[in-house]
């Protein structure tokens, strides 16, 4: 059943466990992230009838994951842990992969974050040049809210929901984003620095788990729990992407490496050291852990 297969929840005795559980974990999200590649491939094939070919060719570019779309992946999960269609939910997947693509290419460009490098490549402004990457980010929007109004296993109210939902979190990506570039270095305390990484990071996570619950007909009641569980688990992460950009190679993180030190950027680890943002990473996966499992005690889902 669907239930049984999602792969949202807790629990283990032993690291023999726990092991197993991260393999059944990645098992899923590759399988899930197999079909996210198909659908995504098969509305690129569509969209190169109309586009530029250089600037198609740089819109794959963007879109394109070796990684497995793993993130796009629990939009699925989401979608099957409440009962729902993981085929309905394949649109609203594609366009996180959209909504990923714009995001981290505009964060890549010079008057941004200056990135050179991206999963583990060239970033889209230096593969191609600048205006390219920005029309193809342009062009993606255009396409990711195409892709959910045109989602015909979705009846039009959860359509309209939707469009809603991503709307809202690219506003909030937007916010974080200004935070980020514009305030980076004067953010003093830990609420200033929560409130713009619940923006720009959070974000990443609430939208695929809440999307997918819309799809798979949740309640309010677990849409918003695995809203939280999103939120807790983007901060959770963002302090681990911090402390890993202080002690991790360019190779090792896909990305450039401490890119925050040299945009003198406040991050977990500068305001308050290394000790407690990892007391801070454990505190947050806690929270996460607690979110998802005050809505779904009884679902046979295993992730954390």
């Amino acid at each position: 059943s669907a239930t049984t297969e999602a792969p949202l929840s807790s629990s283990s005795s032993s690291n023999t466990a726990n092991k197993e559980q991260i393999m059944q974990l990645y098992k899923y999200l590759s399988s899930r992230g197999e079909m996210i590649e198909e659908e995504l491939d098969r509305i690129m094939s569509n969209l190169v009838k109309s586009c530029p070919a250089q600037l198609h060719k740089a819109i794959r570019y963007c879109t394109a994951d070796e990684e497995g779309r793993h993130l796009a992946s629990l939009c699925i999960a989401a979608c099957e842990l409440v009962g729902g269609d993981r085929h309905a939910a394949l649109p609203m997947a594609c366009t996180i992969e959209m909504w990923m693509a714009i995001i981290l290419t505009t964060d890549d460009l010079p008057c941004m974050d200056n990135a050179r490098t991206r999963k583990g490549r060239a970033a889209a402004h230096v593969e191609f040049d600048d205006t390219t990457a920005i029309l193809a980010a342009q062009a993606l929007a255009a396409l990711a809210f195409g892709t959910v109004v045109d989602s015909t296993l979705v009846s039009t109210d959860k359509r309209l929901r939707l469009v809603k939902e991503f709307s809202l979190s690219m506003q909030r990506l937007v916010y974080g984003q200004y935070d980020d570039v514009k305030k980076g270095e004067s953010l003093e305390t830990l609420e200033e620095l929560n409130a713009k990484n619940t923006n720009k990071t959070s974000s990443f996570f609430e939208l695929p788990l809440v999307a997918g619950a819309i799809v798979g007909g949740a309640g309010e009641e677990e849409i918003e729990g695995l809203r939280r569980f999103g939120r807790y688990f983007g901060l959770m992460w963002q302090v681990n992407d911090d402390l890993s950009d202080a002690t991790m190679t360019a190779e090792e993180m896909g990305k450039d490496a401490s890119s925050d030190v040299k945009n003198r950027k406040t991050t977990y680890l500068t305001l308050v050291g290394a000790e407690r943002s990892a007391q801070l990473r454990d505190e947050l996966a806690n929270r996460a852990r607690e979110a998802l499992l005050e809505r779904f005690p009884a679902k046979n889902v295993k992730i954390l």
